[in-house]
């Protein structure tokens, strides 16, 4: 009896009870009650997929007391390794995709520390848009509250909009009407009028904090629909056996970020590397502009080419220092949409005043450096599963897999 009223007190509502038992009772900020519970004898849930049970929000409600000041990173150094996943896609995690058992496995094998993080859902936005704000778990028992960018929701004039659709057509490679639907500006600035939107960038900013705070070298976050094509990996050396669209050796996945993470190392003054790239809005820089390749070494790893804003995330290595400002400019209180957050850190021509307005509140200052691998300047050595299919007209055999989470189906 003792047990069911402690039970009732720990137990709020679904969520809550299904990241009790995945946590076995040691969830951070676990209360006295839930650990009389005892639920670590509890026998452990034994699948990789467990992460993707336990729920991060650190409360139902806006906690009355601030967040706490995160503490100073110590030092790990070491590569920080994220497959952001929602828990009901367990289509994507297969082969050869990047978070299938096999190339996690490859990856630590690798020496990297590689973690399934359970992607936030609408549920998360749908609250932290209700509520103004929503605690969450960002590294152990550090929360952290994340919340949309100030003047986010204010309302907009005509003059305002016209201002911001000017700026696009003026200084990107694609008009307004390709970013943003007319009359649809004050909700695009808002959260990009996509319902994943918000989400995807809480995931993204999660990871990073986690990283940030772990005193991580960098930090690589993959989405669960990221793959490596056949013929990149066969032009990167990294298999020699695979034939169809798709490489199929979970070895590549720790190739590949070998040599990512050796690249990023060659080049310090850049932030973050793109292993996969999208939509592209302005022009890259002079090819080889932040590192040249030594084409009269047999370990050259080719150079490395600045980039313009560029809509994409499925893939991005991340350097000390943007970590470092991730947590200084706490961007977790400057949510927005992550196709569009990112690259206003680093395009030569932001077209958001409001966001770069908040970003300069913060105390931001200096543009990023961000490139991708020269050569691969069009999409990069990894591929998403949506455009790849899109582009050959089937599913390359992995069914479901390549259908987007904010489609009917999902």
């Amino acid at each position: 009896r003792h047990r069911q009223v402690l039970f009732s007190r720990c137990v709020v509502d679904a969520s809550c009870l299904v990241s009790l038992l995945a946590w076995g009772g040691n969830s951070p900020g676990t209360s006295q009650d839930a650990k009389r519970l005892n639920l670590s004898s509890w026998a452990p849930l034994k699948t990789e997929a467990v992460g993707l049970l336990r729920t991060g929000c650190a409360g139902a409600s806006v906690p009355a007391s601030p967040p706490p000041p995160l503490p100073r990173p110590a030092k790990n150094g070491g590569v920080k390794v994220f497959v952001i996943s929602l828990p009901h896609r367990a289509d994507r995690r297969v082969e050869p995709l990047v978070g299938s058992p096999a190339a996690l496995s490859a990856m630590r094998n690798a020496g990297f520390d590689v973690e399934l993080l359970r992607a936030s859902c609408y549920c998360e936005r749908d609250a932290m848009k209700r509520q103004g704000s929503l605690c969450r778990f960002v590294h152990g028992f550090r929360w952290a509250r994340f919340k949309h960018y100030e003047g986010a929701a204010e309302s907009m004039t005509e003059e305002e909009e016209a201002r911001m659709r000017d700026a696009i057509n003026k200084n990107y490679l694609l008009p307004a009407e390709h970013l943003i639907n007319p009359g649809k500006t004050k909700g695009y600035v808002f959260d990009t009028n996509w319902p994943g939107a918000t989400s995807c960038a809480m995931s993204h900013i999660r990871a990073l904090m986690n990283a940030a705070l772990g005193g991580y070298e960098m930090a690589l976050v993959f989405e669960d629909d990221s793959a490596i094509p056949s013929q990149v990996a066969r032009e990167r050396g990294w298999c020699d056996t695979c034939k169809g669209d798709l490489c199929k050796c979970p070895s590549s996945w720790a190739s590949c970020i070998e040599e990512a993470v050796e690249l990023m190392r060659q080049a310090p003054s850049l932030d973050a590397l793109y292993l996969g790239l999208g939509e592209s809005f302005e022009e890259p820089g002079t090819a080889e502009d932040i590192l040249e390749a030594d084409s009269d070494s047999d370990e050259d790893l080719g150079g490395i080419t600045e980039i313009g804003y560029t809509w994409c995330a499925h893939a991005i290595l991340y350097s000390r220092s943007a970590l470092d400002d991730i947590l200084a400019l706490r961007l977790n209180e400057h949510i927005w949409a992550q196709d569009e957050m990112i690259p206003h850190l680093y395009g030569r021509k932001p077209w958001n005043h409001r966001y770069i307005k908040a970003l300069r509140k913060a105390g931001w200052q200096r543009r990023w450096v961000v490139g991708a691998p020269s050569g691969f300047i069009d999409e990069g050595w990894v591929y998403q599963l949506e455009n790849l299919t899109s582009e050959r007209k089937h599913d390359l055999g992995l069914g479901t897999a390549a259908i987007s989470s904010n489609s009917q189906v999902f």
